[in-house]
């Protein structure tokens, strides 16, 4: 399944002066596309993308961590 990245507007979350953004993200040289995270402080700013196999390793361990089965 394809998603429309306009149609689907980003999560922002904030704590204070922290945020946490997620919205679907691509990047070149070789292409690869995915869900990016990003924290911003005062302090720092940094940008992980997580590409579809490691968004389900990441799903499956939250859901062992909380508790939840598949």
């Amino acid at each position: 399944m394809t998603i429309d990245q306009s149609k689907v507007p980003p999560l922002v979350f904030t704590e204070g002066d922290d945020e946490l953004t997620v919205r679907y993200s691509n990047r070149g040289e070789p292409f690869r596309a995915g869900v990016e995270l990003s924290f911003r402080s005062d302090r720092c700013w940094v940008a992980v993308l997580l590409e579809d196999r490691e968004l389900r390793l990441l799903h499956a361990k939250l859901g062992e961590f909380l508790g939840v089965k598949p």
